[in-house]
């Protein structure tokens, strides 16, 4: 066979949408998709998340299962959501950010971004503030490579802190987290810009792998963490239950919620809403790719950090429906074939 008849390998890319504790129902649609396709989704070409879905990528990538990270989840909403007021003395924070690190510690040990997990590729989307004041947030990725080659995203360069501030800094959603910092500037949680990452992933497939044969031999996979189909307006007590609410400018405790300001605000919203309009975007733009997005519907507003009993096996009815629609497995059946 000459070279211009040659088969091109396949590569395949995965991003995976934050969502706080709606990562549950990202972990069922990865478990069943790699069940019916029989592959690992940390052994594609390169695997991307924000937030939640940045602790499913590290997590797969670090040969943890679904399961595990199922469990890791559930634990961080029982003991690292639970509001106490300690946690503002110790942490600085409304969550147990102490106990988050310990548990990240556990399941990555202390390793750098520059040894984790070298036989693959992976990134976590965070956002950094130029200067020390924090302002002005700009998309900032955090990947066990480097890429020099990297265009609309910073660093070229592998910033090499630990896995686990990686992940925090993915996942820092400020007051509910005490975000790490960098040279000292401070990170916030990358659903401020994107919480829907798929976008940062195809840039980074183009300037690793190049873009000429992107029709041809990319497949990308997308999973979210449940799309309302229906509005519930703008304020964060539809995206986070906080300890107490402002009733003319007092504190009354409660667990209603209260409604903030940017960046807080805007990162609930991304992950409210802006993911889904992230996806349209990115399909309408990039119609020639081989796309699949795969996204269970919900009727409900789920708080990131609501981990009751209730939302988690709300959360798992509604994936189940998902996964046995016909929207769900006829993308299966294309991947089968794609994927050969």
């Amino acid at each position: 066979m000459d070279g211009a008849n040659k088969k091109i390998k396949t590569k395949f890319f995965v991003s995976i949408d934050g969502g706080g504790i709606k990562g549950l129902m990202s972990i069922q649609i990865i478990e069943e998709i790699e069940r019916q396709l029989e592959i690992n989704i940390s052994d594609a070409d390169l695997i991307g998340g924000t937030s939640a879905g940045g602790i499913i990528a590290f997590s797969k990538m670090n040969d943890i299962s679904s399961s595990e990270i199922a469990d890791l989840y559930k634990s961080i909403g029982k003991n690292v959501l639970k509001f106490n007021c300690s946690n503002i003395t110790e942490s600085q924070s409304l969550s147990n950010t102490q106990f988050l690190i310990t548990e990240l510690e556990r399941l990555f040990g202390r390793k750098n971004l520059s040894e984790f997990a070298q036989h693959r590729k992976g990134l976590v989307v965070s956002c950094l503030s130029p200067t020390p004041v924090p302002i002005d947030y700009q998309s900032f990725i955090l990947s066990n490579y480097n890429n020099p080659h990297r265009e609309y995203s910073e660093p070229k360069q592998m910033i090499d802190i630990s896995v686990s501030d990686a992940i925090r800094a993915t996942a820092g959603i400020p007051l509910l987290f005490n975000v790490p910092r960098y040279k000292g500037r401070n990170f916030l949680d990358g659903g401020y810009q994107n919480n829907n990452p798929t976008k940062i992933v195809y840039q980074e497939a183009v300037s690793l792998f190049g873009g000429a044969h992107a029709e041809d031999s990319f497949v990308f996979i997308s999973i979210g963490a449940g799309k309302q189909v229906k509005s519930f307006g703008n304020h964060v007590v539809s995206g986070i239950k906080m300890p107490f609410e402002f009733v003319n400018n007092t504190v009354v405790p409660g667990l209603t919620g209260v409604e903030l300001s940017s960046p807080i605000h805007r990162i609930v919203k991304f992950m409210t809403v802006a993911s889904d309009e992230t996806h349209q975007d990115f399909k309408k733009s990039y119609s020639h790719l081989k796309y699949f997005r795969f996204d269970p519907i919900i009727d409900r507003s789920i708080a990131v950090n609501d981990a009751s009993d209730e939302t988690i096996e709300y959360m798992h009815q509604k994936t189940q429906e998902y996964i046995k629609s016909s929207e769900f497995n006829e993308m299966i059946s294309q991947l089968k074939i794609l994927m050969k």
